[in-house]
């Protein structure tokens, strides 16, 4: 084998020709084992793939937190039936609790039926533990043409002070006569304000007054208790707030009204009558 080089050619030796060629052959072999072996390697891989379960780790990652997921979901699935069972409880005792309570009240409405039945006929209008004399049961018929009782607001001169109060209830007079109440005994004291109506306040030398009894029996053996007499009221008078008139143990109530030239003297107004 002859090399040139830049010097001349030179003849190479048998064993340099071995040694060269042996170089050579190494090195090819070596490029096909490794070849060989990327092929059988790649073989398989496709074999492994296309036969296989075989999941990338990105892919096994994801089956893990899906699985977690899952059982996350059934942890709170298991739990949403343990409080459906317990709410299911609860209602069902509250059905009972409901049922039972209201047998105890219609056992209740049966046993004092009676006391419901007078609570129902004559309702007591309460406000703040107060109640509108008002509102109870007038005794006869004596609310007549020139002696009103009030319930409302009233736009009339009859139901106004002179200084033009409207009150939530009041009594109006102007006539000798009485007004009754039934107080059954259940109340300690009433209040009211006294004055002259609206419509009356320009009366001059003329007076009213009035007086609040407590009344025991009737007819021929009906004895009266005097609880209060006002002042003589005429024109100028000024609204005046009554201090509480003792009625503990009143069962009847009487107003009566008193007049030098009635029924055409000062109407007398009782504003928002209160008992307690």
């Amino acid at each position: 084998m002859k090399i040139n080089r830049s010097d001349g050619s030179h003849n190479v030796s048998d064993n340099q020709k071995v040694a060269h060629i042996n170089g050579r052959y190494g090195i090819i072999k070596t490029l096909i084992t490794v070849v060989g072996t990327m092929f059988a390697t790649s073989g398989g891989i496709f074999y492994f793939v296309n036969n296989s379960n075989y999941i990338t780790p990105k892919g096994q990652e994801t089956i893990s937190q899906q699985e977690a997921d899952l059982q996350s979901l059934q942890s709170t699935y298991a739990d949403l039936q343990d409080q459906y069972t317990a709410l299911e409880e609860s209602a069902q005792n509250l059905q009972i609790a409901y049922e039972e309570a209201l047998a105890k009240l219609e056992s209740l409405s049966q046993t004092e039926g009676q006391t419901a039945a007078s609570v129902a006929q004559t309702p007591e209008q309460t406000n703040g533990g107060t109640t509108k004399l008002t509102s109870l049961p007038v005794i006869g018929n004596n609310n007549d043409y020139y002696n009103h009782v009030y319930n409302n607001p009233e736009n009339s001169g009859s139901a106004r002070s002179n200084l033009g109060d409207v009150f939530n209830s009041c009594i109006s007079m102007r006539d000798d006569g009485n007004i009754d109440f039934f107080l059954n005994s259940e109340y300690q004291s009433l209040t009211f304000t006294l004055c002259i109506s609206e419509g009356t306040r320009d009366i001059d030398n003329h007076y009213s007054s009035i007086s609040i009894y407590s009344v025991d029996g009737n007819g021929e053996n009906e004895s009266l208790t005097q609880l209060y007499s006002s002042p003589s009221v005429t024109m100028g008078f000024i609204p005046t707030q009554i201090p509480p008139i003792d009625v503990s143990g009143v069962t009847h109530l009487r107003i009566s009204f008193y007049g030098d030239n009635n029924p055409y003297g000062p109407r007398i107004i009782l504003g928002d009558p209160q008992l307690q």
